[in-house]
Formats: structure tokens, C-alpha cells, sequence
């Protein structure tokens, strides 16, 4: 299996008159929602273009009443581009999204959040990759904001992230990136797969497997960026984390011919290395600490490095109270605090998604 890049892809500048669909499944985004629709309508391209689709899901403020304002002040030429879909329960992200994209008409589908902000020229640089016929999807980079965040939980954050853009980099040239983020991805409309609306389960790494087992590609333009802001505080980053590994768990459920290596061939590879390996590294982590637990009494060493394994988890202890109240922690404390927050976080998806159905 060679690792060389594949062939040069081709763009082609006529693929930004095509029209194109944004989707945004809202929740109690009265705060942002305004400012997302401006962004969109202030693109650099054709605005006749642009069409628009907001679900509001059930939302307990005026998420509704703001977006229907701002339509109707400040883009009533655009009125018919927009459509506004009100969920009279909750249905959750999933289930709003496929609710947007069965009245979708349009071939190509913008999906990203009602807190991302894009740059001016992000359709200019993604839309002109679909001249290829093996293109189902294009991805942007989404760049995390420091605003009103903890500095060291910002910095954990952003690591992630830019160790994300550069695996997606190298496996988009050499062969397919491996995951879609929710805030900037573009996709083929015929290549949308109905989210199941019974799991947990992340819209956007479940439509990156059904392009993948399509047989077609997903392409990273690293200059198309998306902002967001990270997050504000420690218990709630680990709230999200369990949500986000129970749903990338629960995906196992759908994914076994992406997961086949002899019949996707490097795709394949990279979504093992990549995604799945790492979802499991609290595995040796905890036969680490367990081990060490019982040969403490064999040798001196062994007990030396278990105190040492101890010592590294009060560390972490220390570093969530530390970045709660004093907004900073000491960077050995820090790394700690990351890998167990991580690890942890993941142990607990694994364990809630054995669970049949949504909580």
C-alpha cells in the first residue's frame, strides 16, 4: 500500500455559479444566530446563489423570533432563498438536519453551526474541486477562537485541532480525508445519508463514512477557514467530550466496510490510525496503571513509577481547579490534566454507548 499523493486535483472557477444550500440546525443561539446569517449573505459570490435553511430546534429563548427578524429587516430581497423550519419538540441536531435536507433543492450542501463564522472567500476556494466527478465532499479548517476562555483550556483545544488540519492535510492528498467538521464542510446532495434519529451518533463523522464507502473522496482546502470560539469552561469540555465519544462509538454500529482495509485500501488505514486507534488508548493506559498496581509489591521500581502514575492524576486534579479560578496551571499539570480529561471522557462513551437508544 503506497503512500505516495495521488494526482494533482483539478479546479475549475465555473463551479462558483452553481447554487448552494446552507444548513444550520439551531438551538438556543439567539446570542449568534443575527450574526451567522449576515455572514453568509456577505460572501464573496453570487448571492442569487445562496439559499439558506435554518431548523429551529425547539429552542427555550427567542431563537426564532430573531431569526424571523432578521430576515425580514435586513434580508427581505433574500426572503425566498431563506426557509425557516420550526421544530414543534426536540429532535436533536440529527434529526433537524434531516429535516433541512429533505426540502434541500439545490445539488451541493453547505452544513456548519450557528456559532462559526466563515471568511469572505470560503465558497471561492471549496467550490471549485466538485469539477471532479470522485469529489462527494470538501472540508475547511476550523479555527478556534480565545475569546472569553480560559487561556490553557484554549490551548489544549487549538492543539487539537491543528493536529487535525494536518492529518487531514496528508491524507487528503494522498488519498481521502477521513472526517468532515460540522462548522465548514461541503456535500453532494445524492451522497447524504438519513442520520439514525434512535442513536448518539455525530452527523458530521457519519456523513464522512458514507462518502468514504461511496468510494468517493473527501478533499481538505486548508485555506478555507471557519471561527469559533473554544470553550469556557472544564466540566463542561468534559460533558462534551462524553457526548462526543459516545457518538463516535455508536458509529461502529455503521461503518464495517469503511473499516474493511482490503477493500477501501489507504482511506481505510487512515480512519484506523487516525480516528480509531486513538478512541481506544484508554485501554493501555488503564493496563498500565493496573499493572503497575499489582507488581507495586514485587520491586521497589514498580511501586516508584505507580506513586509516580498517582501523583500525575492529582496533578490533573489540581490543574482543573487551577484553570477554573486562576485561568492558568502549570504546563506538566496541564498535559496531564489533557490526557486524562481525554482518556476519561472516552472510557465513558464507550461504556454509555452500549446503550441501545438515545438517552
Amino acid at each position: 500500500m503506497s503512500l505516495k499523493p495521488r494526482e494533482e486535483l483539478q479546479k475549475d472557477a465555473e463551479q462558483c455559479n452553481n447554487p448552494i444550500t446552507f444548513i444550520i440546525a439551531a438551538l438556543n443561539e439567539e446570542a449568534v444566530i443575527a450574526n451567522r446569517i449576515k455572514n453568509i449573505f456577505s460572501l464573496d459570490y453570487d448571492l442569487s446563489k445562496i439559499n439558506l435553511i435554518i431548523v429551529n430546534d425547539f429552542s427555550e429563548d427567542n431563537t426564532l423570533d430573531v431569526i424571523n427578524s432578521t430576515v425580514e429587516n435586513d434580508f427581505s430581497e433574500y426572503r425566498d432563498q431563506i426557509k425557516v423550519i420550526n421544530n414543534e419538540q426536540r429532535r436533536g441536531k440529527t434529526g433537524s438536519l434531516n429535516r433541512a435536507v429533505a426540502v434541500a433543492e439545490t445539488d451541493l450542501l453547505f452544513f456548519t453551526d450557528a456559532n462559526t463564522e466563515f471568511n469572505k472567500d470560503v465558497l471561492q476556494l471549496m467550490m471549485p474541486y466538485f469539477v471532479n466527478e470522485n469529489v462527494g465532499a470538501v472540508r475547511g479548517t476550523l479555527i478556534l477562537q480565545d475569546e472569553d476562555s480560559s487561556p490553557e483550556l484554549s490551548k489544549n483545544e487549538k492543539s487539537f485541532w491543528s493536529f487535525d488540519s494536518k492529518m487531514a492535510f496528508l491524507e487528503s492528498n494522498i488519498a481521502s480525508a477521513i472526517n468532515l467538521p460540522g462548522a465548514i464542510y461541503i456535500l453532494k446532495k445524492e451522497l447524504f445519508k438519513e442520520i439514525p434519529e434512535d442513536y448518539m451518533i455525530m452527523d458530521d463523522f457519519y456523513q464522512s463514512i458514507a462518502v468514504i464507502e461511496s468510494g468517493n473522496r473527501i478533499v481538505y482546502e486548508r485555506d478555507a477557514h471557519a471561527y469559533e470560539t473554544v470553550s469556557k469552561d472544564t466540566f463542561g469540555e468534559f460533558k462534551r467530550r462524553i457526548r462526543i465519544a459516545t457518538a463516535n462509538f455508536n458509529s461502529f454500529k455503521f461503518m464495517s466496510k469503511a473499516l474493511n482495509i482490503s477493500e477501501l485500501g489507504k482511506t481505510s488505514f487512515f480512519l484506523w490510525s487516525h480516528k480509531i486507534c486513538r478512541w481506544f488508548i484508554f485501554v493501555p493506559l488503564l493496563l498500565i496503571i493496573f499493572s503497575l498496581y499489582l507488581l507495586s509489591n514485587v520491586k521497589l521500581y514498580y511501586a516508584l513509577f505507580f506513586v509516580m502514575m498517582m501523583g500525575s492524576l492529582v496533578l490533573s486534579f489540581t490543574a482543573h481547579y487551577n484553570i477554573k479560578i486562576h485561568k492558568k496551571v502549570d504546563k506538566v499539570a496541564n498535559m496531564f490534566h489533557f490526557l486524562y480529561v481525554m482518556n476519561g471522557a472516552l472510557l465513558i462513551g464507550f461504556l454509555k454507548s452500549f446503550k441501545t437508544s438515545k438517552p
